[in-house]
């Protein structure tokens, strides 16, 4: 297992420049990454005990999921990542064990 607090470093990192690139050019490549970066920073987030961080950045990466999939009905990348952030996002949801 890595280095958990490092790796949400990275990837709050990575989610700064993922937004600033979305404000400059503002397309579905750039939302794409945006949406990808969101999905680490959920697990990182929910693995260091932040649910609720978890939860808004899970939420966030779904709704740019839904966005692009409805702009492109025929693309299966699309339609697999959002089945997987729909999983994501059933997990959260389940009791501790």
């Amino acid at each position: 297992r890595g280095d958990s607090r490092r790796a949400l470093h990275y990837s709050t990192d990575g989610l700064r420049l993922a937004d600033a690139r979305f404000a400059k050019y503002a397309s579905d490549r750039s939302k794409y990454g945006l949406a990808s970066v969101l999905g680490r920073i959920y697990w990182e987030q929910f693995n260091l005990g932040d649910p609720e961080g978890a939860k808004k950045n899970l939420d966030r990466s779904l709704a740019i999921r839904e966005e692009l999939l409805r702009k492109s009905t025929s693309t299966p990348q699309y339609r697999r990542e959002l089945a997987s952030v729909y999983a994501d996002r059933a997990l959260y949801y389940l009791p501790e064990w």
